[in-house]
C-alpha cells in the first residue's frame, strides 16, 4: 500500500458506553486525515469490510458482550483473527487490563489468549505494562508500543472551582477529595476512608460495581457505612457527564481509590480538568501520575494514603492543576493519540498482502461491501 494511502481501519469499541474513552477516540480517528474509513463496534468484527487495512480491538471481552466465552466462542475468535490476517489484515489490540475488569477466569483467558496470539501489535497506555506483558510472554511475536490514554472531550474544559462549589453548596475553604469512579471491592472503600481520616470532604460519584452479587452486596454496605459521615457526598449509580465534570471541579484533589490499576481514565480526566488527581504507584497510573508530577500513594497503606493526599492540596493551592491541565490538553488529546494510532496501524499493515476476496463471517454465505469504496464515517 502507499504509505499515504487512507486506510480503512475497524475500530472494535462498544456502541454505546458509559466510558467515552472508545467514542471519543473513535470520533478522532475517523476525523484523521489518514484514515479513510472506520467501521466502529463488534459487528465490524465480526462482519468488516472488503480490503480492510486493520482491526482495532479495544476491549477483547466485548466480542462476547462482556458474557463469559465459551469453548466455541473462543475457536470463533481463533478462526476470525486468522481469516483477517490471511486476507492481509492487522490486528491490533489494546491492553486494558489484565482480565475483563477482575473477571479473572479460565474461559477469559482463554479469550484473551486468542486475542493476544493473533495481535500484530499490542498498544500500551504506559511502560508498565509492556514490559510485565513481555516479561509473561503475552503476544511474543507482536511488536509492543505506548500511547497515551488520551483526554476526553465529553467532559469540557476546566470549570471555575469557586462557581462549581456554589452550586454543590460546599464552602469555598474546605478540602475536598473527590473519587470520581465506580467503587469495586471493599479494599477501594478503605481508600476512601484514608481520605476522611486525613481530614477532607468526600465526594463519592459512582455505582458499585462487582460481577458476583456477594462482592456487590459487600462493598455497597461498607459504602452506605461510609456514606453517613456528614462529610460524604454520595452520587450513586450512574453519573451523567456534565455532572461529574462539575464534581470534579469542587475538588482540591481527585483521589483514584483503586488497588491493583493497569490503566484508569481518572488520571487523564482530573488533569485535564484541572485538577491534581492521587493515586496508587502501580502500573501504568503511577507511570502517569509521575510524569504530571502528581504524589503517589502505597496501595493498602493509610498513612502513605494521607501523605499523598496532603502533598496533592499543598500542590492544588499552588496552582499544579492549571500546569496539569496544559500539559494534558498538549499531549494527550484525542486529535495527538489519534496520529500516533495511524503511524502505528501503517507500520503493522506493513508486510500483510491482502486477498481480494470479500469478508464472511464464518457460517454464513455473503457480507456487504458498500465499504469497499473509502469514505470517512462514524457508525
Amino acid at each position: 500500500m502507499s504509505p499515504h494511502e487512507p486506510l480503512v481501519v475497524v475500530f472494535a469499541g462498544p456502541r454505546r458506553s458509559l466510558n467515552p474513552d472508545c467514542t471519543d477516540l473513535a470520533a478522532a480517528l475517523g476525523n484523521h486525515p489518514g484514515v479513510g474509513r472506520l467501521g466502529y463496534g463488534v459487528l465490524s468484527f465480526w462482519h468488516g469490510y472488503r480490503s480492510t487495512d486493520v482491526v482495532h480491538l479495544h476491549f477483547p471481552e466485548l466480542l462476547t458482550d462482556h458474557r463469559e466465552p465459551g469453548v466455541a466462542d473462543v475457536t470463533a475468535v481463533r478462526e476470525r483473527c486468522r481469516w483477517w490476517q490471511d486476507r492481509g489484515t492487522a490486528i491490533v489490540v489494546t491492553l486494558h487490563t489484565w482480565t475483563p475488569h477482575g473477571r479473572a477466569t479460565a474461559a477469559f483467558a482463554e479469550l484473551y489468549r486468542a486475542v493476544f496470539d493473533h495481535a500484530d501489535l499490542v498498544v500500551h497506555f504506559g511502560p508498565a505494562t509492556a514490559a510485565r506483558a513481555q516479561a509473561l510472554g503475552w503476544a511474543p511475536t507482536a511488536r509492543h508500543e505506548t500511547v497515551p490514554l488520551h483526554v476526553m472531550p465529553t467532559y469540557g474544559r476546566p470549570q471555575d472551582r469557586g462557581e462549581a462549589r456554589t452550586a454543590v453548596g460546599f464552602d469555598a475553604d474546605e478540602p475536598v477529595v473527590v473519587v470520581a469512579q465506580t467503587l469495586r471491592t471493599t479494599d477501594e472503600v478503605d481508600q476512601v476512608a484514608a481520605a476522611l481520616d486525613a481530614g477532607f470532604r468526600v465526594v463519592l460519584a459512582g455505582a458499585v460495581q462487582a460481577f458476583d452479587d456477594d462482592t456487590r452486596q459487600r462493598v455497597r454496605r461498607r459504602r452506605d457505612e461510609l456514606a453517613r459521615d456528614p462529610r460524604v457526598h454520595l452520587h450513586d449509580g450512574f453519573v451523567p457527564d456534565s455532572v461529574l465534570a462539575r464534581y470534579v471541579a469542587v475538588a482540591d484533589v481527585v483521589l483514584l481509590a483503586r488497588v491493583d490499576p493497569c490503566n484508569s481514565g481518572v488520571v487523564p480526566l482530573g488533569a485535564a480538568l484541572g485538577r491534581v488527581v492521587v493515586g496508587p504507584d502501580v502500573g501504568n497510573v503511577g507511570c502517569s501520575l509521575a510524569e504530571l508530577g502528581f504524589p503517589r500513594f502505597d496501595p493498602g497503606d493509610p498513612p502513605t494514603i494521607a501523605a499523598a493526599l496532603h502533598d496533592g492540596l499543598d500542590l492544588a493551592r499552588a496552582g499544579a492543576g492549571d500546569a496539569a491541565a496544559e500539559y494534558a490538553l498538549r499531549h494527550w488529546a484525542p486529535e495527538v493519540v489519534a496520529s500516533r494510532y495511524v503511524e502505528l496501524y501503517r507500520t503493522a499493515r506493513i508486510g500483510r498482502s491482502r486477498s481480494d476476496s470479500p469478508p464472511t463471517r464464518p457460517g454464513t454465505s455473503a457480507e456487504r461491501s458498500s465499504a469497499s469504496t473509502p469514505r470517512r464515517t462514524l457508525a
